[in-house]
């Protein structure tokens, strides 16, 4: 979901099933943002302060969706960092963030194009298929015998 481009992330599958011993599974947990589904929710929250024990400095971020691109499923997410350390000016910094967002069946597909077989999708990080979208999800994929690149 980190990975902007869906080919980057249909190149990392398949660099994650190279690296898999024949037999070897794949889990990857993804969730469908809240962003996805609502289009007038917008997040804004702040993480912190922590404290630093050495020196007492903290640490705030503040996030904030930024922007929605709901025909190539983007989130564009801006990160305000503040850093406070005792007898300095704060520090800030700020970043963007993408996040993409997949069906769940557009993910167990690209598990499958990947190379990957016997593909199971956990609800929720238990042992149970999940039948829709809901909180986070554990897509689960085998390297079979013989697919193994090295």
């Amino acid at each position: 979901m980190l990975l902007k481009e869906r080919e980057d992330a249909m190149a990392t599958l398949r660099g994650c099933l190279r690296h898999l011993l024949p037999g070897g599974k794949l889990y990857l947990s993804a969730f469908r943002p809240t962003e996805a589904d609502d289009p007038n929710f917008r997040t804004r929250k702040t993480m912190g302060p922590s404290t630093r024990p050495e020196d007492g400095a903290t640490l705030t971020v503040e996030c904030w969706s930024d922007h929605v691109d709901y025909p190539n499923q983007v989130i564009t997410e801006r990160r305000r960092y503040v850093l406070k350390q005792p007898g300095h000016a704060p520090k800030t910094q700020e970043a963007v963030l993408y996040l993409r967002w997949y069906g769940m069946d557009e993910l167990a597909g690209m598990f499958t194009a990947a190379g990957f077989t016997d593909i199971f999708v956990h609800r929720d990080f238990s042992p149970e298929a999940a039948t829709e979208w809901r909180d986070e999800l554990v897509f689960q994929g085998t390297n079979s015998a013989g697919a193994n690149k090295h």
